[in-house]
């Protein structure tokens, strides 16, 4: 409950957020990552909040966290699908050969007596 209206709180500062055009952040801003961890809800509620406060005093952060936030909540369309689904990591031949590659190192590894 107390985590829902912190994200209440949280969506009400983003949309107080005014930031647009090209802005670049100063010396003291956190670096481009935290604003992702702080959209995806990955930190504490105390540093995110930390960081949501320094958002609204600085331009260039504000910028970084409402593109992350609409990068998260946007839709997958069928063209970034397609996109990855061209990926050779993507394909199951390519991962079944990692699967055989890893399994055969860690068996080698362990005869040789490397951890």
């Amino acid at each position: 409950m107390a985590r829902d209206i912190y994200y209440e709180d949280f969506q009400r500062r983003l949309d107080q957020l005014k930031a647009t055009g090209d802005v670049r952040p100063g010396s003291n801003c956190p670096l481009e990552t935290e604003w992702w961890r702080v959209a995806a809800g990955l930190l504490p509620e105390s540093q995110a909040a930390e960081l949501l406060e320094h958002s609204i005093c600085c331009d260039a952060c504000a910028l970084l966290l409402r593109q992350a936030t609409q990068d998260l909540v946007e839709e997958t369309t069928e063209q970034e699908i397609t996109q990855l689904s061209a990926i050779p990591s993507a394909q199951e031949d390519w991962q079944q050969s990692l699967r055989k590659d890893s399994a055969r190192h860690n068996t080698t590894a362990t005869r040789e007596g490397m951890p």
